[in-house]
């Protein structure tokens, strides 16, 4: 079998198996030159058997002297970690194909090693400091958090070994607390601080974060000086349009990490120890418990410690006007809330509650266009855009009705139900009540007018659908004879094509029902992975979609039999 070719991360994992207790058998190799990587560790973690008293289970095997190994058992689409000395630590799922007893060859690249010293503005290293290695995105470069970040021995040294090669990385060095550094000081060695860093990374004060990024070679071990300035303190003030002080706001200022300052009654704020670097700020109010923002937001550069002085941010009046009537009978709707949200910066929005009269004003708004939303009782999508200022708006809300309806078998609570709109294609979930007492088994509500198709997932591999089920505005509409559990079918679909995000669009021939879609994410389709579908006996059409895209860019059509899996591997090129 060919070896799996690594990525710009490592290497594309794809451990293939037949079943979820069958030996799973596979080999490692070094990328460069295809030696064996005697000794490599293996860590499997599956769900447990049905009946186990764990969750989850743990497989741990070692690489033998030809690289190869064997793990005892594992499930599709289980986490798998491989690490060697001296190479990049790689994380993937577990996959099945078609030659399940067929070892798979993984391709580990070699890992590179960044060495150094962390020094205050003054040239005098900082013993105990962390280092942390990301993406240049900002997002982790590494599953573990242990990986992620190296601790500074007592002279200031640090050592951050099996980084992932190609790609630019940034790097931030964090302050531990006195307590933090007082236990790593205990401990004997390296290896025992790494392991136990893990549990004081909650302990951790950003110091800086405009440090420049590094891009690492194979093999590479680099030594390198990060300096570190004084934090300076970020002070300003937050006033309206007319230049009055605004107390109780809330600023944040936000990087890789958060801090909150609240204005006082001359609208003043402060925040202390801010690290140089670039930072957003933003201003938020309260709406009941949930924190509304006010401001547009402000990128912060923070480069020198005047920068940081004299901010200003801006909460301006204005507003939009308007009430709220059904669209059944045009009658006032008091007590639902009424959401509106800037176009060209959604975060930036109001909630109010509408009045008894049905009347709301949504206030505090900079000046702009705004959608404006009606949920809460009655519903409706996003409606306009509304200049601020303008005449008073009439938002007419959709009616929401519920489909009821019985399941003519036992069932469980923890069964899925989910009606998915014919037109739109929304798909919403409901619940079942399995007790004696209750009026019907199953419900959906939250429903705009509409045909729907109910389908109800059941365990024991079971599935009852009710096709075209057509809500009205006036009442709720109860299924007319009790759904009927059938066998249920799995399908297991991969998709062979470029790394991107798809959907997978399924339409039951038999029963005429268009299924809830699947998502099958861009890290599945670079790992090779099998995704499962639970779908009704029969004819089925499987259309593969890209997110918020035209037609789709390939179909196929399968047939499924009850207790036995269809596997479909669609191809884009």
């Amino acid at each position: 079998m060919a070896p799996l070719a690594p990525d710009a991360w490592g290497a594309c994992v794809s451990l293939h198996h037949d079943g979820p207790v069958r030996p799973v058998p596979g080999r490692v190799l070094a990328a460069h030159d295809g030696t064996p990587v005697s000794g490599a560790r293996i860590h499997a973690a599956y769900d447990a058997p049905a009946g186990d008293e764990s969750e989850t289970k743990h497989a741990i095997t070692r690489c033998d002297v030809n690289g190869d190994f064997v793990i005892d058992r594992a499930v599709v689409h289980d986490w798998v970690r491989i690490e060697a000395c001296g190479y990049a630590t790689v994380d993937g799922e577990l996959a099945r194909a078609d030659a399940p007893n067929r070892p798979t060859t993984i391709l580990l690249r070699r890992a590179a090693t960044l060495t150094g010293s962390v020094v205050d503005s003054a040239g005098r290293r900082l013993p105990w400091a962390v280092v942390s290695a990301y993406r240049a995105s900002g997002t982790m470069r590494f599953g573990c958090d242990t990986e992620n970040h190296a601790a500074c021995d007592e002279s200031g040294h640090f050592t951050l070994p099996a980084l992932a090669v190609g790609d630019a990385l940034t790097l931030r060095v964090w302050a531990l607390s006195e307590s933090g550094q007082e236990e790593l000081a205990r401990l004997p060695s390296a290896e025992a601080r790494a392991d136990h860093l893990q549990s004081l990374l909650h302990e951790l004060t950003l110091l800086t974060d405009s440090l420049p990024r590094v891009v690492l070679a194979p093999g590479e071990s680099r030594a390198i000086q990060l300096r570190v300035t004084a934090p300076i303190a970020v002070t300003g003030r937050v006033v309206d349009a007319r230049g009055a002080p605004v107390d109780d706001v809330e600023v944040q200022l936000s990087t890789v990490t958060r801090r909150w300052s609240e204005t006082s009654s001359d609208g003043s704020f402060r925040f202390r120890d801010v690290p140089l670097g670039d930072w957003v700020m933003q201003a938020y109010r309260r709406s009941g418990c949930t924190p509304v923002r006010c401001t547009p937001s402000i990128p912060i550069r923070l480069h020198r410690p005047a920068d940081g002085m004299g901010i200003e941010l801006v909460i301006h009046h204005g507003m939009i006007r308007g009430v709220v009537r059904t669209d059944r009978d045009a009658t006032p709707s008091p007590g639902c809330r009424v959401t509106a949200f800037n176009v060209l910066d959604p975060w930036q929005r109001s909630v109010v509650t509408v009045e008894p009269d049905g009347t709301f004003t949504l206030s505090g708004l900079a000046p702009g266009r705004y959608w404006v939303r009606v949920h809460g009782g009655v519903s409706s999508d996003p409606l306009g855009p509304f200049p601020t200022g303008g005449a008073p708006i009439v938002l007419r809300a959709a009616s929401r009705r519920a489909i009821r309806g019985d399941i003519a078998t036992a069932f469980s609570d923890e069964d899925e139900v989910i009606a998915r709109h014919q037109s739109t294609g929304r798909e919403v979930q409901g619940h079942l009540d399995p007790e004696e007492d209750a009026e019907h088994d199953l419900e959906v509500d939250d429903l705009r007018p509409g045909t729907y198709d109910v389908i109800a997932y059941l365990r024991g591999d079971r599935i009852a659908l009710a096709p075209s089920v057509v809500v009205g505005t006036d009442r709720d509409t109860v299924i007319d004879r009790p759904l009927r559990p059938e066998p249920a079918c799995v399908l297991r679909v991969r998709i062979d094509g470029p790394k991107a995000d798809y959907r997978i669009a399924i339409h039951a021939q038999r029963w005429n029902v268009r299924l809830p879609e699947v998502w099958i994410s861009a890290a599945d389709v670079a790992l090779g992975a099998y995704i499962d579908v639970i779908v009704p006996a029969g004819s089925l059409d499987v259309r593969v979609l890209v997110p918020n895209a035209g037609g789709p860019l390939a179909s196929r059509h399968v047939h499924a039999v009850p207790g036995r899996e269809s596997t479909l591997t669609i191809r884009l090129r």
